[in-house]
């Protein structure tokens, strides 16, 4: 046996079709763990793909910016609120089956809207608070006696 020769079994990332899979599982929001189950390599022999084939990596980053727009888009939608098509399947009292189509609408979420604003406008909407003043003097925070105003809104 040559020095050359490799030692194991070659290596899938040079399979079409296992690549197809793997960018097809990513695409659809699947972290490399659960693609290393479903392909049969161990998660480390993905990382090592990346860092040896360029055109692999970048297609890996391709398939993770769609599912990240399509959950940009989802997330979006439901900070706006949307109307949605949903597909229905009904019987009616006389056994007769009905399929049809019905419109909902999905109010806007105001959690949704709120994590959209932190992220896309920090400096307007971060909940950090700016403080001005001396860096070298201490913060000193004042708190009411409780047993002062007790005193002080009683009649006795």
């Amino acid at each position: 046996m040559s020095q050359s020769a490799k030692m194991g079994r070659p290596s899938l990332v040079n399979n079409d079709a296992v690549v197809d899979i793997v960018l097809r599982l990513t695409a659809k929001g699947k972290t490399l763990a659960e693609i290393a189950d479903v392909v049969g390599v161990s998660e480390r022999a993905l990382y090592r793909w990346q860092e040896s084939h360029d055109d692999f990596r970048q297609a890996l980053k391709d398939a993770r910016a769609k599912s990240d727009d399509q959950v940009e888009a989802a997330l979006f939608r439901k900070a706006i609120g949307a109307v949605i098509e949903e597909d229905v399947f009904v019987v009616d009292k006389f056994g007769t089956e009905h399929r049809g189509t019905i419109k909902k609408e999905l109010a806007p979420d105001s959690t949704a809207c709120i994590f959209w604003l932190k992220n896309r406008q920090p400096d307007k909407w971060r909940d950090k608070i700016m403080h001005e003043g001396n860096p070298e003097s201490p913060i000193v925070f004042a708190y009411p006696d409780p047993q002062k105003e007790d005193h002080e809104d009683s009649d006795n």
